[in-house]
């Protein structure tokens, strides 16, 4: 600590309470990406017909708004495995939601909406639940995986000593 209490810089760091916001740069990272994963998700097919096709469907940002603002809803496992992650000691889940998101996502809006179809409008409503039960599915086995882990390790650490 400093003359007027205040801790410095390098007690600051080696208290290690700057985790705290750069768990948090992660997990807002992540989210943003999230929501950005049906046009990422389109660049390979961008890369043969063009760029347009990343946006085919979205011509406005009002058209961003109301095709992917239900896809908030897929967030919502990644959002709460990401505060276990940033005030817990768990991560598996939140990283295992993140893959899981990314990857349903990705299989999902890979060509969707190439063709223009009658049921286009349904993938704004049913595809954000589906991508949360996956993203959350994935979550949870991996943070029961990682109790299990450390609830071995701490009884095999007791049993040594």
């Amino acid at each position: 600590m400093d003359q007027s209490g205040r801790q410095s810089f390098p007690n600051l760091m080696k208290n290690g309470t700057s985790k705290k916001p750069k768990k948090i740069l992660i997990v807002t990272a992540a989210l943003v990406v999230g929501m950005l994963v049906p046009y990422i998700s389109r660049i390979p097919l961008a890369v043969i017909r063009g760029n347009p096709l990343i946006w085919s469907y979205m011509s406005t940002g009002a058209d961003v708004l109301r095709w992917n603002g239900i896809h908030i809803i897929s967030l919502i496992p990644m959002a709460i495995f990401g505060l276990i992650y940033i005030y817990g000691k768990l991560s598996w889940g939140f990283y295992a939601s993140i893959v899981g998101h990314f990857g349903i996502t990705s299989f999902i809006y890979y060509n969707f909406g190439e063709k223009y179809g009658l049921d286009d409008f349904l993938g704004c409503i049913f595809f954000p639940p589906m991508i949360a039960f996956v993203a959350g599915a994935c979550g949870a086995v991996a943070f029961v995986a990682e109790l299990i882990v450390q609830r071995i390790t701490a009884r095999t650490t007791n049993e040594i000593a």
